[in-house]
């Protein structure tokens, strides 16, 4: 790959000049870092409230790891790993990878990673409680439960 990007070097600045192409190259560099930025901060924006919510779309998170890998691609210097970054922030091309991807990865879920129902956590939970006053003193009107340590 070292060899291809030289090349290209070498052929974009007999073609625009060298300014232009180190030009090219240093504006390549920064789209990456603002790709990288913004993807970065939506993706962990987007899980947090997946999260939340108890859900969770491997999609949009694959689409978004791509445009960060993009946005590297873009970041190292040449033509040739600037055109696959470009190419990876289409998304067709994306979904595509995404499917090939998934085509090949077997997922199995173990007896460990099975979460409990939501409904399961929505049950009441009783228990009691003792009133403070003001100076901190508990009002007792029946016998300590034997969990607290008085002191």
């Amino acid at each position: 790959m070292p060899i291809v990007e030289i090349v290209l070097f070498i052929q974009v600045g007999g073609l625009i000049g060298v300014l232009p192409t180190i030009s090219l190259v240093f504006l390549a560099g920064i789209v990456g870092v603002a790709i990288i930025r913004q993807q970065g901060l939506n993706t962990l924006d987007q899980l947090s409230r997946d999260l939340e919510n108890g859900r969770g779309d491997g999609d949009r998170l694959a689409h978004s790891a791509l445009k960060v890998i993009a946005g590297i691609l873009l970041i190292i210097p040449g033509f040739f790993s600037d055109a696959v970054a470009l190419l990876l922030l289409v998304p067709p091309i994306r979904s595509l990878l995404i499917r090939w991807g998934a085509s090949k990865v077997t997922v199995r879920a173990t007896g460990a990673m099975r979460r409990r129902p939501q409904q399961a956590w929505a049950e009441p939970i009783e228990a009691e409680y003792e009133i403070l006053d003001d100076e901190g003193l508990v009002n007792r009107q029946q016998p300590p439960s034997g969990w607290t340590r008085p002191r």
